[in-house]
């Protein structure tokens, strides 16, 4: 399973450094790629990992949930988007978590991952929100989908959870 975590900083190295180290908390969760861009104030990173299933098939855990919620975890301490600059137009803090099936990883299974770590998201930052223009209060954007189009556009699934 393959998560890219989207951050609104690039330039504040300890911010950086604090997210980097969350994502490296469990050992059994691999960053294979970090992207900062300064110009655009915006850092994403790429994690990988497995997920296991019960005696029935159906997904139980991955390594990456507890590291996603870690990673979030440190972005919510560390930015603080009153004082933050860049050309990248921000949901918040934490900018996007996106979810996609690798290997034998399914799309249902991104799916049960991105609800799970929305749902624990929900649950445990509650009061951790950005006012957007029209005053709405807005948590985070989790997302998954898949990068595998086929030539049918309408089997391409994709879904989104936004916790308003």
């Amino acid at each position: 399973m393959c998560c890219k975590f989207f951050v609104s900083e690039s330039r504040n190295n300890a911010t950086l450094n604090a997210i980097e180290r969350a994502a490296r908390s469990n050992p059994e969760t691999v960053i294979v790629n970090m992207f900062h861009d300064r110009a655009y104030n915006r850092a994403r990173y790429d994690l990988v990992s497995y997920v296991l299933h019960d005696c029935t098939g159906n997904p139980i855990y991955s390594p990456l949930h507890q590291t996603v919620i870690a990673m979030a975890e440190a972005t919510f301490n560390a930015i603080n988007l009153e004082f933050h600059e860049g050309a990248h137009p921000r949901l918040g803090a934490l900018d996007d978590i996106i979810f996609h099936p690798l290997g034998h990883a399914s799309l249902d299974e991104a799916a049960w991952l991105a609800k799970a770590v929305a749902a624990d998201i929900g649950n445990r930052f509650s009061g951790k929100f950005i006012k957007l223009h029209d005053q709405r209060m807005l948590l985070t954007c989790l997302s998954f989908f898949s990068p595998y189009l086929n030539s049918n556009v309408m089997q391409c699934k994709r879904n989104s959870f936004i916790f308003m």
